[in-house]
């Protein structure tokens, strides 16, 4: 979704949850955080082909490991 306008990806959003609430399981590889939080039920990340965490969004996103990978180390 990061090529499309903030109102285009509230549409997909809408359209997304839509489709899995009639039953269909979704898979996608999205880059942009407010959407995976936004509809994921389960986040699989991956570094360099490994996966380093899985589970619920806010237990991946506190995960330092993926906070590592993604935003760098602290200085």
């Amino acid at each position: 979704m990061a090529g499309l306008r903030p109102s285009e990806a509230l549409e997909a959003v809408e359209l997304v949850r839509r489709i899995r609430e009639s039953g269909v399981t979704v898979l996608f590889i999205e880059h942009l955080m407010p959407v995976v939080r936004a509809l994921a039920d389960r986040v699989v990340v991956m570094d360099y082909g490994q996966v380093i965490a899985q589970g619920r969004y806010d237990e991946v996103a506190a995960n330092p490991r993926v906070r590592e990978a993604y935003l760098g180390r602290a200085s």
